[in-house]
């Protein structure tokens, strides 16, 4: 099973685009609350947070309880330049993060792929999901938004990545995002997939927790079910 990368900002600078959720104590809590879930879970092994905020938001005795549960845990940390997440936006600071991750962790270096997931945000059918990708030649595997009222955006708070499709194609949509101008990761990353991936019918992920956008509990798992297609890139060599 491949690990899950958690990208996390638990004390954000001021001023960044899109961000309601700016309190870090309030922030702190729901990204506690999201990884003791995904410890519950007894469904992963490996966890990988990265920080650009230079917080740890788990303690080292939390880590040894985790471990306890069976999750390995690595916690990386380092302070992002605000003027540069002021700038582009929060999308942006998270390909610093991923690329942060992929950098300087040990977990992730012995991984050809990651689940990544947004920080305050757990994957209800994450089982289900991971058996997909191990039965299947799986190089990326995104979504659409489950609502018709995003129809031209990918729902990036929850996606799987192999690490070589991710340095030759998922980082350009990252590197593209300006969140002042317009220009955010959910639609950045679109016409890459639809260039990229084929079409495929799979589940999607059921995802609940808190958005930092809009500072609002969600909780997909009381939203209906649309049947959106997913994009899935496979590995070189698969047969198509």
């Amino acid at each position: 099973m491949a690990s899950i990368l958690v990208t996390s900002a638990i004390a954000p600078p001021q001023g960044v685009p899109a961000l309601r959720l700016q309190d870090a104590h309030l922030r702190l809590i729901a990204t506690r609350s999201a990884l003791y879930r995904w410890a519950d879970s007894r469904q992963v092994g490996k966890m990988v947070i990265c920080d650009g905020s230079g917080v740890q938001p788990l303690t080292p005795a939390e880590c040894e309880l985790f471990a306890h549960a069976g999750v390995e845990v690595e916690q990386l940390c380092f302070a992002q330049d605000q003027a540069v997440l002021r700038a582009r936006g929060k999308g942006f600071g998270e390909g610093l993060l991923i690329d942060h991750a992929l950098r300087h962790s040990a977990i992730l270096g012995r991984d050809a792929g990651f689940y990544k997931v947004t920080a305050k945000m757990y994957c209800h059918n994450f089982a289900e999901i991971c058996a997909l990708v191990d039965e299947n030649p799986v190089a990326a595997l995104f979504w659409r938004f489950n609502t018709m009222a995003l129809p031209q955006c990918i729902d990036m708070r929850f996606y799987y990545c192999g690490i070589d499709w991710f340095n030759q194609v998922g980082r350009q949509a990252y590197q593209a995002v300006d969140e002042s101008a317009g220009r955010i990761i959910e639609s950045t990353m679109l016409p890459l997939l639809e260039r990229e991936c084929r079409m495929v019918h799979v589940p999607a992920p059921r995802l609940s927790g808190r958005v930092g956008g809009s500072d609002r509990y969600f909780d997909d798992l009381a939203a209906p079910d649309l049947g959106l297609p997913a994009f899935c890139a496979l590995l070189p060599g698969s047969p198509e």
